[in-house]
């Protein structure tokens, strides 16, 4: 049993490969735009799914939103605990990716389990909190009459499909989102029943706004360069590795220059697709080109959180995260809306301080990062996980 440990640790801490100084002469050679190809690839599928993940929830406050301002402010509400859950499962990111990578296929059905069951678990205390919404809306203050709809809206958020027909309101689009989870959910779970060769790579839900089916493309691209870091590393594969972040920047910078021309060509729109009220499509109309501005930075900041996860960075990215929104952020957007009356606006402009702050932070990380040291810390959290499960065989 010994021999045994001994030699699939020593097989796992090999050598990994050296890094090359990366130029801007090598940067258009054929592994560089393999890579690209290699991430567009990954990246197209995910930006599908994560859409139509999207779609659920935007099509539900659609329909609310056209019922009037209470259900619409209510319908908000659903975003509450969703990032929680998907914020604990990227851990699969670095753990289930590596795996992959260090050709330790039979993890991945073990962390997958895992982190099913865990999350399982976490949901419940967020149902009693959803349940008793209403109470908890007005104990902090809000008006109870939103506080009800609200409340209405996050109970009824398990099951369901009318807003118009059923006559329902907010409850319908409750309803309808909670219904569209539990096929999506029986479907994945069927296709992973029955697909032997399964991937994993979870994306970051984002806030429930106007360009969040757009934002789902920085999500994928996040998602695809924390996938192909993590197998690499978990390869030992440095070079490989460090392609890949060339590569995924690269495309963080073109993606949102084409995005923000279909907005602004596209602002007048989108209002009224959320809302009958011309208040709501005039305001909408006038925020689209500063969130349009916004596009380059939150596709920065999101691919460079995608390679943090690939790395096994979590904790420095929550540091940075929590350094960067609540110290500093947060404050700034409040003030701006609350105390300036700048509203909406002095809310962009707080949550774009964080954003950068957050974005030159991560930057600062990836640029000087070892990426030979990196492979190697992978290849080693694999061989203590393999040591650990064949000592208790």
């Amino acid at each position: 049993m010994g021999d045994e440990v001994s030699t699939t640790e020593n097989s796992l801490l090999l050598q990994v490969d050296r890094v090359e100084r990366v130029t801007w002469r090598n940067l258009l050679d054929g592994s560089f735009i393999e890579e690209l190809k290699r991430l567009i690839f990954f990246a197209a599928p995910m930006a599908a799914v994560v859409t139509a993940q999207f779609m659920l929830q935007i099509i539900s406050m659609v329909l609310v939103g056209h019922l009037g301002n209470l259900s619409l402010a209510s319908s908000f509400c659903n975003v509450t605990g969703f990032s929680l859950i998907l914020g604990l499962s990227c851990a699969l990111d670095t753990l289930s990716g590596q795996a992959y990578g260090a050709k330790l296929y039979q993890k991945l059905g073990i962390q997958t389990y895992t982190a099913m069951f865990c999350l399982t678990l976490v949901c419940l205390p967020l149902s009693l909190i959803w349940f008793n919404m209403e109470k908890l809306l007005v104990f902090l203050g809000q008006d109870p009459s939103i506080a009800h709809g609200a409340g209405n809206y996050a109970a009824w958020l398990i099951p369901g499909l009318f807003a118009y027909a059923s006559g329902l309101g907010n409850l319908g689009g409750a309803l309808a989102l909670s219904l569209s989870n539990w096929l999506s959910a029986i479907f994945l779970a069927s296709f992973m029943c029955y697909f032997t060769a399964c991937s994993l790579a979870i994306g970051n839900y984002g806030s429930l706004q106007t360009t969040a089916t757009i934002y789902s493309i920085h999500l994928a691209i996040a998602a695809a360069a924390s996938t192909r870091i993590s197998n690499e590393l978990g390869a030992g594969n440095s070079q490989a590795a460090h392609n890949v972040v060339y590569a995924a920047m690269s495309l963080a910078v073109v993606e949102p220059l084409i995005v923000r021309t279909f907005l602004l060509v596209s602002k007048k729109v989108f209002g009224h697709i959320f809302s009958s009220d011309k208040e709501t499509i005039d305001y909408v109309a006038k925020m689209v080109p500063l969130v349009s501005i916004s596009l380059i930075l939150d596709s920065l900041q999101g691919v460079l959180s995608g390679i943090a996860r690939g790395c096994g960075w979590q904790h420095i990215g929550a540091y940075i995260n929590f350094g960067a929104f609540y110290l500093w952020g947060i404050p700034i957007a409040a003030s701006l809306a609350f105390w300036v009356h700048l509203i909406g606006v002095g809310l962009w402009i707080g949550i774009q301080v964080g954003a950068l702050l957050q974005t030159l932070l991560l930057a600062l990380f990836t640029g000087c990062t070892n990426w030979e040291n990196q492979a190697r810390e992978a290849r080693k959290r694999m061989a203590v996980a393999e040591k650990s499960e064949l000592t208790e065989s």
